[in-house]
């Protein structure tokens, strides 16, 4: 179990964390939220493209705007 004085400084820490005002307050916290989320999205379409485990629509969709493009010019 958790010591009172562990619990006390853990929600002082998280109180800091999500409030407003301060220099490492909420603006921080969403920010690193948000980097960690993109970071991940990021690393599941880089996996999918490693392993060809692309859907067909997304390969029939890139394929049509490159010959589309091609005809154009």
């Amino acid at each position: 179990m958790m010591s009172r004085i562990a619990y006390s400084k853990l929600m002082r820490f998280l109180a800091a964390r999500l409030s407003p005002g301060g220099e490492l307050g909420l603006h921080l916290t969403m920010g690193v939220a948000m980097l960690v989320v993109a970071v991940a999205a990021f690393g599941e379409i880089a996996e999918a493209v490693g392993e060809g485990t692309i859907s067909p629509v997304t390969t029939s969709a890139s394929r049509s705007g490159s010959t589309s493009m091609r005809s154009s010019r």
